[in-house]
């Protein structure tokens, strides 16, 4: 049923009130040649079809507002950004990581439900946002992508989720979701930032999953990461091969370790320390 109204949608979008109103004047004039010939019902008939169109005007109307409310909100998303990346640039860059743990639960559908919790220190200047990017390495659908929810907690020094945080999403031309997470109060330098991140996130390992194809497991950082743990944790029932991305097996820093956890589900675990800036690793992934 939504999949109709949407296509409905699209062509009221493209015909436009005028398109909609000629169409009913046509069928008005079959009906008043109908009353003519006909009488009464005709004019029954009518009175219908002048009620039906008055319905779809107010759906016109309806779906036209909407549409411009999307599109307006849409561009307000990207100029935020925008400016958000300038005050960025202005004072000293991203913030540091300090550690990143990432933990990517894979179901048998190929979505995924991700938590990542963070810890960043600010240096230079008060940071008001954190900003990071995030997404599959692949071109998903709109439907798809409309069903991405991201959640967004401050932590407490001692571990407990605090309170949820207002953020801004932008989706980028290379299909990655761009989040900027507005931080309750500016958090001065030298001191760390620490926030939590849940997403769920619908198809984003389909190829890997629903396809059986090979597929990459990154990260990579602006700055340099004193500390990152990545787990994914495959489907009930699967394993998988891997090889390392962005390191030798025997490189000092990396460490990659395949087990099996509670409920008997695999879990790939990639730990590193010391990473440097814009360095892109991570782990390769296909399914036995």
């Amino acid at each position: 049923m939504r999949g109709v109204v949407s296509s409905f949608e699209q062509q009221v979008l493209r015909l436009g009130l005028a398109g909609l109103l000629n169409a009913g004047l046509s069928v008005l004039s079959l009906g008043a040649v109908l009353s003519a010939v006909l009488g009464g019902p005709a004019v029954k008939s009518a009175a219908v079809v002048i009620a039906a169109l008055a319905a779809l005007a107010t759906f016109v109307t309806l779906v036209a507002r909407r549409h411009h409310g999307e599109a307006e909100l849409a561009l307000h998303r990207k100029l935020v950004a925008r400016y958000c990346n300038e005050i960025q640039g202005m004072t000293g860059g991203p913030l540091h990581i300090v550690k990143w743990d990432d933990v990517t639960v894979v179901d048998a559908g190929g979505g995924a439900e991700e938590t990542i919790g963070v810890r960043a220190r600010v240096e230079n200047a008060s940071a008001h946002f954190f900003r990071f990017r995030i997404g599959p390495a692949w071109e998903q659908s709109e439907k798809q992508r409309s069903a991405v929810a991201c959640d967004v907690r401050t932590e407490l020094v001692n571990g407990e989720p605090g309170p949820r945080c207002d953020v801004t999403r932008t989706w980028r031309a290379d299909g990655r979701l761009e989040v900027l997470v507005h931080l309750p109060s500016p958090v001065r330098a030298g001191a760390d930032v620490r926030i939590k991140m849940a997403i769920r996130w619908p198809g984003m390992c389909e190829p890997l999953v629903v396809r059986r194809r090979p597929d990459d497991f990154v990260l990579h950082f602006a700055r340099e990461a004193d500390e990152v743990r990545y787990e994914i944790v495959l489907p009930d029932g699967e394993d998988a091969y891997f090889e390392p991305v962005g390191f030798d097996e025997g490189d000092d820093g990396y460490r990659v370790e395949v087990g099996t956890g509670r409920g008997g589900r695999v879990h790939v675990v990639l730990t590193a320390c010391s990473v440097p800036a814009k360095h892109r690793f991570g782990v390769r992934l296909d399914l036995k």
